[in-house]
């Protein structure tokens, strides 16, 4: 993941990158499907702890931001991509897989982040 500080004024920092994962899924007929994510693209823009509170005109909080970062300025990249990830599956994926194997879909595994890809 990349992380930019992309707006001064406002003190914006834009995390992206691309992902990988594979989901895998027991149906109701003990069969085993894998869903493989390859370099899919995500972006998330952070805000300062408590600059979205509503006090800061300049920031539209419908638009401007994702999230805000930690008390000290920290933003969690592991969560941001677990979170795209989900949300990845989440959009059409998983949807693809429950007409596969029909319902009773159990999740199985650990989202790891590796920074290293």
């Amino acid at each position: 993941a990349t992380l930019t500080r992309f707006d001064a004024a406002r003190r914006r920092t834009r995390v992206s990158g691309k992902m990988w994962g594979q989901l895998a899924r027991t149906g109701a007929d003990g069969g085993r499907r894998v869903l493989t994510v390859e370099a899919e693209p995500f972006e998330s823009v952070y805000i300062p702890a408590g600059a979205g509170d509503g006090a800061d005109a300049a920031i539209d909080l419908e638009a401007d931001f994702d999230d805000e970062m930690g008390s000290g300025g920290e933003i969690d990249v592991g969560e941001c991509v677990a979170q795209h990830f989900y949300l990845h599956v989440e959009d059409g994926a998983l949807e693809e897989l429950a007409e596969w194997v029909g319902s009773g879909l159990e999740a199985d595994g650990t989202v790891v982040y590796d920074s290293t890809g």
